[in-house]
């Protein structure tokens, strides 16, 4: 796995950190915990470089974009937005608001589309420094891969499987299931039998399941905001990427 500190924040930056349960703010750094989010608060035209690559060396942390009231995103910052990992949330700041905006970010979190396997299969590869590989992973992401020795043997399924054996032992299956359960982790709304009825398993399948792939609770899977998080929780728990594997 490719490790990248960040470049340090400037103390008086407009970047801040929520952490797990999500009560205060923090100044970012590389110790950003799993769950976590940043809050970048946009003060008219000031410059953002520093904070955006910042951002660019933490992928397991999504950023809640702060807008004020009456104010419009420039397409260039939106264009540079594009090149920080995950999926940006954005909130509009209103004076008479009166959720602080730890809340508000978590909410505006918690409350993005689902990711899909292109995103995800995207943001594995860049994590691990391995564009090739994103059309190889977003088609084990996409289906579920047909099973047994006839699917194990076919040209198709021997090229995608050298391909997913570079980077870890993950099978195609495996993948699937990342992408499965990166799409719903970190809805708090639901319990932990609503989210494994979601998935399709029972709650024993569901803890097993998410030991094996990110090392992670139950718990963990409801209660941390977002799905950048859980695809790092896998990268870490399996060493995707690492350089001692063959390529």
């Amino acid at each position: 796995m490719v490790n990248r500190p960040p470049i340090p924040v400037p103390a008086n930056a407009a970047l801040q950190l929520v952490a797990p349960p999500y009560a205060t703010f923090e100044a970012v750094t590389s110790a950003a915990p799993l769950g976590s989010f940043a809050v970048l608060e946009l003060e008219g035209a000031a410059a953002i470089d520093e904070q955006l690559t910042a951002l660019r060396h933490l992928p397991w942390v999504p950023v809640v974009v702060v807008q004020r009231a009456g104010t419009r995103l420039t397409p260039e910052l939106l264009r540079d937005l594009e090149a920080v990992p995950g999926m940006p949330a954005f909130v509009v700041k209103r004076p008479e608001e009166g959720l602080p905006l730890n809340v508000l970010g978590q909410d505006a979190i918690r409350s993005r589309p689902q990711v899909d396997a292109d995103r995800a299969a995207a943001w594995v590869a860049a994590r691990v420094d391995r564009p090739n590989l994103v059309p190889s992973l977003t088609v084990a992401m996409s289906s579920p891969i047909r099973q047994g020795w006839v699917a194990r043997l076919s040209p198709s399924g021997r090229w995608l499987a050298r391909r997913l054996r570079t980077i870890s032992p993950l099978t195609a299956s495996d993948w699937h299931d990342v992408l499965r359960f990166a799409a719903i982790a970190g809805h708090a709304r639901f319990t932990t039998a609503e989210a494994a009825e979601r998935l399709g398993i029972d709650v024993w399948t569901m803890r097993r399941r998410l030991e094996r792939l990110a090392d992670i609770t139950t718990e963990q899977y409801r209660s941390l905001a977002g799905w950048e998080w859980f695809l790092e929780a896998v990268v870490r728990r399996w060493a995707v990427g690492s350089p001692q594997r063959p390529r």
